[in-house]
């Protein structure tokens, strides 16, 4: 739904991203993602720390956004329980998650 109340139906052939132009019949929509509730982990500044990170991620299959700063990803249950028992620091909060659908794989 539009912010003017316009219902809008469109059919892509890959998802739309946060900030795209859809158009039709003379009009132009920009499509705005919601903020979710989010884990953010801060880039790490150890070796260690980055290869644990990376093999907690990579071995439970999470889609992740990753910025300069940080990496995103969904919070779902049991992922901030397992991340204090191993001892990855994180925040959650509310913030739009640009994860590419394709990013998607199997989960655990």
């Amino acid at each position: 739904v539009a912010e003017d109340g316009t219902h809008v139906l469109v059919e892509l052939d890959d998802p739309a991203q946060d900030g795209d132009l859809l158009g039709g019949e003379g009009r132009m929509f920009r499509v705005r993602q919601l903020p979710e509730e989010v884990v953010a982990i801060r880039m790490p500044q150890e070796a260690e720390m980055a290869a644990k990170i990376g093999w907690y991620l990579g071995n439970r299959h999470i889609p992740i956004e990753v910025r300069s700063e940080e990496i995103l990803m969904e919070n779902f249950p049991t992922l901030t329980e397992s991340l204090e028992r191993i001892g990855i620091a994180f925040e959650v909060r509310e913030d739009v998650l640009r994860c590419k659908a394709s990013s998607v794989g199997h989960r655990h």
